[in-house]
Protein backbone atom coordinates (compact mmCIF):
# COMPACT_ATOMS: atom_id res chain seq x y z
CA UNK A 1 0.00 0.00 0.00
CA UNK A 2 2.67 2.31 0.96
CA UNK A 3 3.87 2.29 -3.12
CA UNK A 4 0.42 3.42 -4.19
CA UNK A 5 0.26 7.24 -5.59
CA UNK A 6 -1.76 9.40 -3.36
CA UNK A 7 -4.60 9.43 -5.55
CA UNK A 8 -4.89 5.63 -5.61
CA UNK A 9 -4.84 5.39 -1.76
CA UNK A 10 -6.86 8.17 -1.13
CA UNK A 11 -9.26 6.01 -3.97
CA UNK A 12 -9.08 2.99 -1.85
CA UNK A 13 -9.62 4.84 1.32
CA UNK A 14 -13.20 6.05 -0.34
CA UNK A 15 -14.60 2.76 -1.12
CA UNK A 16 -13.18 0.69 2.50
CA UNK A 17 -15.10 -1.33 3.64
CA UNK A 18 -14.13 0.47 6.98
CA UNK A 19 -16.96 2.93 7.78
CA UNK A 20 -14.26 5.17 9.70
CA UNK A 21 -11.32 4.83 6.87
CA UNK A 22 -14.53 6.10 4.56
CA UNK A 23 -15.54 9.14 7.03
CA UNK A 24 -11.44 10.26 6.97
CA UNK A 25 -11.33 10.37 3.41
CA UNK A 26 -14.58 12.29 3.02
CA UNK A 27 -13.46 14.75 5.54
CA UNK A 28 -9.86 15.10 3.59
CA UNK A 29 -12.01 15.61 0.45
CA UNK A 30 -14.19 18.22 1.70
CA UNK A 31 -11.68 20.21 3.84
CA UNK A 32 -9.26 20.27 0.38
CA UNK A 33 -11.84 21.62 -1.72
CA UNK A 34 -13.17 24.08 1.15
CA UNK A 35 -9.45 25.53 1.29
CA UNK A 36 -9.55 25.08 -2.45
CA UNK A 37 -12.27 27.49 -3.06
CA UNK A 38 -11.43 29.87 -0.32
CA UNK A 39 -8.12 30.58 -2.14
CA UNK A 40 -9.56 31.23 -5.19
CA UNK A 41 -11.94 33.52 -3.86
CA UNK A 42 -9.26 35.51 -1.76
CA UNK A 43 -7.59 35.50 -5.18
CA UNK A 44 -10.83 36.33 -7.10
CA UNK A 45 -11.48 39.39 -5.30
CA UNK A 46 -7.73 40.23 -4.98
CA UNK A 47 -7.39 40.01 -1.30
CA UNK A 48 -4.44 37.39 -2.37
CA UNK A 49 -1.93 37.50 -4.65
CA UNK A 50 0.77 35.36 -5.89
CA UNK A 51 4.01 35.79 -8.09
CA UNK A 52 2.38 39.20 -9.87
CA UNK A 53 3.29 40.06 -13.66
CA UNK A 54 6.58 39.08 -15.11
CA UNK A 55 6.71 41.64 -17.69
CA UNK A 56 9.04 44.45 -16.11
CA UNK A 57 6.51 47.86 -16.85
CA UNK A 58 3.31 45.75 -15.59
CA UNK A 59 5.27 44.42 -12.50
CA UNK A 60 6.37 48.30 -11.45
CA UNK A 61 3.13 49.61 -12.14
CA UNK A 62 1.24 46.18 -10.04
CA UNK A 63 3.85 46.96 -7.25
CA UNK A 64 3.46 50.69 -7.28
CA UNK A 65 -0.25 50.34 -7.29
CA UNK A 66 0.67 49.09 -3.85
CA UNK A 67 0.53 44.80 -4.15
CA UNK A 68 3.06 42.74 -2.56
CA UNK A 69 3.86 39.35 -4.32
CA UNK A 70 2.76 36.23 -2.46
CA UNK A 71 0.74 37.87 0.14
CA UNK A 72 -2.51 38.05 1.93
CA UNK A 73 -4.56 41.98 2.20
CA UNK A 74 -6.46 42.24 5.25
CA UNK A 75 -9.14 44.65 6.24
CA UNK A 76 -7.09 47.62 6.68
CA UNK A 77 -5.53 47.31 3.37
CA UNK A 78 -1.59 45.77 5.07
CA UNK A 79 -0.09 43.53 3.02
CA UNK A 80 1.59 40.35 4.97
CA UNK A 81 3.58 37.93 3.23
CA UNK A 82 2.66 34.13 3.40
CA UNK A 83 6.11 32.63 1.74
CA UNK A 84 7.21 31.41 5.16
CA UNK A 85 4.26 29.10 6.17
CA UNK A 86 4.53 26.14 3.75
CA UNK A 87 3.35 23.50 3.67
CA UNK A 88 0.07 25.92 3.16
CA UNK A 89 1.70 28.39 1.72
CA UNK A 90 2.41 26.23 -1.60
CA UNK A 91 -0.97 26.16 -2.31
CA UNK A 92 -2.28 29.58 -1.52
CA UNK A 93 0.86 30.20 -4.33
CA UNK A 94 -0.68 28.06 -6.87
CA UNK A 95 -4.35 29.24 -6.89
CA UNK A 96 -2.91 32.62 -6.77
CA UNK A 97 -0.83 32.04 -9.67
CA UNK A 98 -3.60 30.67 -11.62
Amino acid sequence: KDSKNFAQRHMDDLTSDDPNVVAEARGRTIVGIGVFTSAYTLAESGNITGAGPTDPGTRAAWLNAGNQPYSIQYADKQWVSYQRMDPFAMHLGMVADL
